[in-house]
């Protein structure tokens, strides 16, 4: 039987796009303003990959102060001197992507470039709408590609048995190696067989196709029959308590919530939240309902769920979190789905609410595909409900 994935992370030069023009022009430029030597063409194709820092300071032996001044040179270059625009998307990738995204898989960039510079690469060719997350390099807690996939990890919660790693050189399928991903070394980029073969890549693919042909499972074309769930609504009692405080102080899991409990989205009175919720919520259905989601298999408790009535607004305000080391394996698809059962068909409410930040892709998509709508934005956040009639429908 196929082994399912269900987390793609790319690499972007070289896998994604053939940038090699615009980042060699980049380095010549950066170099001669420097008023060093510019090296020859192979050695400036061994720029594609590595982190700026460790081209400029190990590679070419730039102290740490005329590191810092060459890749100061070298964006000015990519940004202002049109190096961006040096840049094509390669044949069948963005067919690759929709595939995938068709299918129901998270995609990620995991990159070395700059936010800034990966951002606007994907805007600029239409491929930010294929992915949940652009993971990037910065200056101070990201710089090499281990730093850029712990950082995806801890976003996303990806597990090490749901993820693929594809790039086109040695770094990324050692870095794939370290967090344990399957990995794709992709033969359209800079890096050769020999050095993809040596760093342990899992997979060589010559072409985008051949990703999609291993790993694409049946796309999600119209309505399916109910699919078989793994998870059931447990209703805690007051000695579950401890899956609720490990949760609320796990920054890996709250950091959808920083924005309201900054820095980290932990909340800080976790013990009195959950007293709370014994005494209000529990048995409070139909006006307030909370719930383990439970794992049928292992008993094992994989997040909870939660709805309450907005007297002001008319409907039922809802809530998801899938503890971070369970994420990655369809349990926030299905855990809204136990929501939704639980609300629209035992309790008969008449509409569920949420909003959420417009980042936070991976969260509207799963909405989107249970059938939520779009009802306006709000204070930036997206608003997305859906009514009891429109779920029977």
């Amino acid at each position: 039987m196929k082994k399912q994935y269900s987390v793609f992370l790319f690499d972007l030069d070289g896998t994604l796009t053939d940038s090699g023009p615009g980042v060699m022009h980049g380095f010549e430029y950066a170099i001669r303003k420097m008023g060093r030597e510019v090296p020859d063409e192979a050695m400036l194709r061994r720029f594609m990959g590595p982190p700026l820092q460790e081209s400029f300071g190990q590679m070419l032996g730039y102290s740490e102060e005329d590191t810092g001044r060459a890749i100061a040179l070298y964006r000015e270059y990519y940004f202002s001197c049109g190096g961006i625009r040096e840049n094509t998307v390669y044949p069948g990738v963005e067919e690759l992507l929709a595939g995938l995204r068709q299918r129901g898989k998270t995609l990620v960039v995991a990159t070395s470039k700059s936010v800034d510079g990966a951002e606007a690469v994907l805007e600029q060719f239409g491929l930010r709408k294929y992915f949940d997350l652009v993971a990037a390099a910065d200056e101070t807690d990201r710089i090499t590609k281990e730093d850029v996939l712990q950082y995806a990890c801890d976003c996303c919660g990806i597990s090490s048995e749901s993820a693929v790693m594809i790039g086109d050189r040695h770094y990324d399928i050692r870095a794939a190696k370290e967090f344990e991903f399957r990995s794709v070394g992709v033969l359209w980029g800079y890096g050769s067989r020999e050095e993809l073969e040596e760093a342990g890549a899992d997979y060589i693919a010559e072409r985008p196709e051949d990703i999609l042909e291993w790993f694409g499972d049946s796309p999600e074309t119209g309505k399916t029959e109910k699919p078989e769930e793994d998870l059931q609504l447990y209703i805690p009692r007051p000695e579950d308590g401890w899956l609720y405080l490990k949760m609320m102080s796990d920054p890996a899991t709250m950091a959808y919530n920083a924005p309201w409990f900054p820095p980290d989205g932990c909340i800080p009175d976790a013990e009195e939240e959950w007293e709370r919720l014994q005494e209000k919520w529990i048995g409070g259905a139909p006006e307030r309902f909370y719930a383990f989601l439970q794992r049928k298999s292992d008993g094992a408790f994989v997040g909870d769920v939660n709805y309450h009535y907005n007297p002001e607004r008319g409907w039922w305000d809802m809530g998801i979190v899938i503890y971070a080391p369970e994420r990655g394996k369809g349990y926030g698809e299905q855990g809204l789905r136990l929501l939704m059962e639980r609300a629209f068909q035992t309790d008969g409410i008449a509409r569920l609410h949420n909003d959420f930040e417009t980042a936070r892709g991976a969260a509207y998509r799963i909405h989107k595909k249970a059938g939520f709508r779009e009802a306006g934005v709000e204070d930036g956040n997206v608003q997305l409900e859906i009514t009891r009639e429109e779920y029977l429908g």
